[in-house]
């Protein structure tokens, strides 16, 4: 959604939209959230999310080309954590968080 939906937004609003935000207690410092977020307020098309999180997880770690191992697994989060069609009243939490909380 956050892919596309700022751009539908903005079509709609007829020139009146003149910015996007977001509240970071809403995405519980997510930082691939952010980023994608604020990035979407310079695009004129939607993301394509695979290649996105490729040069996310590039750009996060760094290196002289992208990390095969790294981008599997972005890859698998985005497959499975990240997919999300449709609004959510949820919070996203670090994995290693959760496991604490469940001892």
């Amino acid at each position: 959604m956050i892919a596309s939906e700022p751009l539908k937004a903005f079509a709609d609003s007829e020139g009146k939209m003149i910015g996007i935000g977001l509240t970071p207690e809403g995405i519980e410092q997510n930082y691939v959230i952010y980023e994608l977020m604020l990035e979407m307020a310079w695009r004129q098309e939607p993301i394509d999310l695979k290649q996105w999180f490729r040069q996310y997880q590039w750009r996060r770690y760094g290196g002289d080309q992208i990390n095969e191992d790294a981008a599997a697994a972005w890859d698998i989060l985005l497959d499975t954590v990240y997919q999300c069609d449709e609004p959510q009243w949820s919070v996203t939490k670090v994995l290693y968080e959760l496991s604490l909380l469940l001892c």
